[in-house]
């Protein structure tokens, strides 16, 4: 599983510099996309900064693979959770003209398989890397890092959805 989160963090960090290009975001207005991942759904709203940047929010939900860091007597396993509810906002960057990086604050409700637990928060930074496929569609992952509240203990967790596929709706 430590093999694996680091290919995912390798990858989101090295990617984005193969074929650079000087073309980039040619669209310069209000944008809602869905996103579409494994088991959840999100629904994300991008303004212009200029030509290489984008303002994004948007909420989540869905299932998230994760792996916590640290262990708890009652939390012995690495498994994944389910995100009731979450909102994330951050700053979309145009690498080239089909590559585009996004790092938000993420704040999600988690329902973990112990039962749904509104006073148990998580709050981190997600990284996320998207390949345009067309005009209107893209393909991407994500990695969230950040701070899960198990049973009044905070644990310092990696996430992910694995993929996800973006539809521009207007």
């Amino acid at each position: 599983m430590k093999k694996l989160l680091t290919i995912l963090l390798s990858l989101s960090f090295l990617l984005p510099v193969v074929g650079q290009e000087d073309s980039v975001n040619s669209e310069k207005k209000k944008q809602l996309s869905l996103d579409i991942k494994p088991i959840g759904l999100g629904l994300n709203f991008d303004m212009p900064v200029n030509n290489k940047y984008l303002f994004t929010y948007g909420l989540q939900t869905g299932f998230i693979l994760t792996y916590f860091l640290a262990q708890t007597k009652e939390r012995e396993n690495n498994f994944g959770y389910v995100e009731l509810l979450g909102i994330n906002a951050g700053i979309v960057y145009y690498s080239t003209k089909y590559w585009h990086n996004t790092i938000s604050l993420k704040f999600g409700i988690p329902f973990i398989a112990e039962g749904a637990s509104f006073t148990s928060p998580y709050g981190g930074i997600s990284f996320q890397m998207f390949y345009k496929i067309s005009l209107s569609t893209s393909i991407g992952t994500n990695v969230d890092v950040g701070l899960i509240r198990l049973n009044r203990t905070p644990i310092f967790n990696i996430a992910s959805s694995f993929i996800t596929y973006r539809i521009r709706i207007n």
